[in-house]
């Protein structure tokens, strides 16, 4: 990338100033919470607030299958799943990012490790090449039952729509992404996914970001395990989504570049072991109808997290939706990842 390492540079010189203003990586890290917390909810195809701007006409389109030994993998990197994986039984929730990767060519990523801005191989915005991205949550909708291991799906992708954040302190772009899954064979819809994915510039000189308390949540839920990230976790996790961002395994990119004491574990990671979790707070004869995940705050490696859920009972009569609540809870108490999750009766 052009200037790439006069932007190294400007990453640097922004470190050792937010170093200098109180603690190491505490004002990069109380940026990105605030970039996280002022980013919107995605609502049914539609973003909310800021001025909107019509998505390019570019769409991708792809048939791939959720595959059964990488379910095994993913079980085997983050624990847990259900016994059957085999080709025919249901996939576990979000395995299907595991799925449907962008096979882009080493020569044609950025210094941060994703598909250049822009570039062919992505459905990305055209930002400058010092734009931070990251995946801010998703929606998923199931109109039936969740779809098979080893069933052949026909995704289509889209910019569904971008909305601009203009601050003069860390302009932000935000960017829905809609992924329509359908079964290749009989055409139906086995399922949709609506993306937020956030684009922050370079934050202004001299206008650093005072600390916020740490984001609690709003209905505290019975504890249901804890574990600790470790970059081996991130590293499989990596590769099993093809995601070569190097905040999860570039430890010196990590400090030098975005100003962080350690490795960043991957906001999808702690949303798939939430999908976990949700299908043992499934009442009987259920099916999870729609999963809505966003991240909050970040979460270092070796950083003990707490995965809490529950508020899920049967419905009076079986034929209404019933909801729960499970969030991501950090060491010093704060919010990292929260989710709502509806189960539909069978």
């Amino acid at each position: 990338q052009p200037h790439a390492h006069h932007t190294i540079m400007a990453r640097r010189l922004a470190v050792i100033q937010a170093r200098a203003m109180g603690g190491q990586g505490t004002a990069v890290t109380a940026t990105l919470n605030w970039c996280l917390n002022a980013a919107f909810t995605s609502s049914r195809r539609r973003l909310s607030g800021g001025p909107h701007h019509p998505a390019p006409a570019s769409a991708h389109e792809r048939v791939d299958a959720i595959r059964s030994d990488r379910c095994h993998q993913l079980a085997a990197t983050l624990g847990g799943g259900p016994a059957a994986l085999s080709d025919g039984s249901h996939a576990p929730l979000f395995t299907h990012w595991t799925s449907w990767q962008t096979h882009c060519p080493l020569d044609e990523t950025g210094l941060d490790g994703h598909p250049i801005r822009g570039g062919k191989h992505d459905l990305s915005l055209d930002v400058p090449s010092d734009w931070r991205r990251m995946f801010g949550g998703s929606v998923l909708t199931f109109p039936g039952a969740q779809p098979k291991i080893g069933q052949p799906l026909r995704r289509v992708s889209r910019i569904e729509n971008v909305v601009e954040k203009p601050n003069a302190v860390t302009p932000m772009k935000l960017c829905g992404i809609v992924h329509d899954y359908t079964c290749e064979t009989t055409g139906e819809l086995a399922f949709t996914e609506e993306q937020t994915i956030i684009y922050i510039a370079p934050r202004a000189q001299g206008h650093p970001t005072p600390p916020k308390a740490p984001r609690r949540p709003t209905e505290v839920q019975p504890e249901l395990a804890r574990l600790t990230p470790t970059s081996t976790m991130l590293f499989r996790y990596s590769a099993l989504t093809f995601n070569s961002h190097r905040i999860h395994y570039d430890l010196a990119f990590c400090q030098e570049v975005e100003g962080y004491e350690n490795l960043v574990v991957h906001g999808p990671l702690m949303a798939t072991l939430l999908g976990q979790h949700a299908a043992c707070l499934m009442p009987a004869a259920s099916r999870v109808s729609t999963f809505t995940w966003r991240a909050l705050e970040p979460v270092l490696c070796t950083e003990q997290i707490t995965l809490h859920g529950g508020g899920a009972t049967a419905a009076e009569g079986g034929t209404s939706p019933t909801t729960a609540r499970l969030y991501v809870q950090k060491e010093h108490g704060g919010t990292a990842v929260e989710a709502t999750v509806t189960f539909a009766p069978l």
